[in-house]
């Protein structure tokens, strides 16, 4: 991890409250400061914003390079004995009863007492050999890499991980691994098929993002390179965590488009789940909570 702090930026009115914060920090015990503009500005020049907005700054806020952690967690389960497949898509899933589950993943068939199901955007897809589906909306985003003139500016020991907290929402890096800072908006992409997105860059959303740093911090330069990446989103934006009602010997995980920060934790909670080691009370992230299971559940993505 590298520790850079994390600023999340509340303009007045924000679409995103501010009081759900600071009550969830307090409960939990985490320190934060709330800072005002001025406040801003003296430890963080970079930042032009707007009258009003309040910043809700913790220390510990940190970047975990996400191809390095992934590469370690599978060095890990590969040295307790897991053998991964790669390229071996799953193109069915029985449930056998008693006789346990059956995989058939890569033209080779598996049978075994569970499984834990992490398929994101294809979730439905290998959920339809039990006859289950989950209500996911999948959207092409967008991230963009901007070279600032002074990338020393921009430097991790002198800006912190930022969020937008209002509608639209936007999120950026300092400058990490490379003198260009990363930033996106947060859940502003078209749904998209997962099997036919493009990599063709959205012009119109670059523009609005790119306005956006320009007015709240200058200096960030040029977008130099965009990606396009998708997010499978539950309409109430949580994880999910369980078991599939019916067939108990399939459990299903679900980041929801913000959990990679969280996998050694999901890891062990879907483990023990399909173990049966250790109980576990979950009731926000369940298959039968009324977001996953009300037509009528209006989904929210701003978190």
């Amino acid at each position: 991890m590298t520790v850079v702090g994390g600023l999340d930026l509340f303009p007045p009115d924000p679409a995103i409250p501010m009081d759900d914060y600071v009550t969830s920090l307090d409960e939990v015990g985490i320190p934060f400061e709330l800072l005002t503009v001025d406040a801003i500005a003296d430890r963080w020049p970079q930042f032009r914003l707007p009258p009003g907005t309040v910043g809700l700054f913790q220390d510990r806020g940190a970047i975990v390079p996400a191809g390095r952690g992934t590469r370690v967690m599978q060095q890990l389960a590969t040295r307790h004995g897991a053998v991964l497949r790669d390229r071996s898509p799953v193109s069915g899933l029985r449930d056998l009863g008693a006789a346990g589950v059956e995989v058939e993943a890569g033209g080779a068939t598996y049978r075994c007492r569970g499984v834990v199901l992490c398929a994101d955007a294809w979730t439905n897809d290998v959920l339809a050999g039990l006859g289950q589906t989950v209500p996911l909306t999948v959207t092409l985003e967008q991230a963009t890499y901007f070279a600032p003139e002074d990338p020393s500016r921009f430097e991790p020991r002198r800006l912190p991980l930022w969020i937008w907290m209002d509608e639209p929402s936007f999120y950026g890096f300092p400058c990490y691994g490379e003198p260009t800072i990363k930033a996106a908006q947060d859940c502003g992409g078209p749904e998209a098929d997962p099997d036919h997105r493009t990599d063709e860059v959205d012009r119109a959303r670059l523009a609005l993002l790119a306005d956006h740093l320009a007015t709240t911090l200058p200096g960030s330069g040029r977008p130099v390179r965009s990606l396009r990446c998708h997010y499978t989103l539950t309409p109430d934006r949580d994880f999910v965590l369980d078991r599939v009602p019916g067939h108990e010997s399939v459990v299903v995980g679900l980041g929801a488009a913000h959990g990679f920060k969280f996998a050694p934790t999901f890891g062990r909670l879907l483990a023990d789940l399909a173990t049966g080691d250790r109980a576990h009370e979950l009731p926000a992230f369940r298959l039968d909570r009324p977001a996953l299971t009300d037509p009528a559940y209006a989904p929210h993505w701003l978190v």
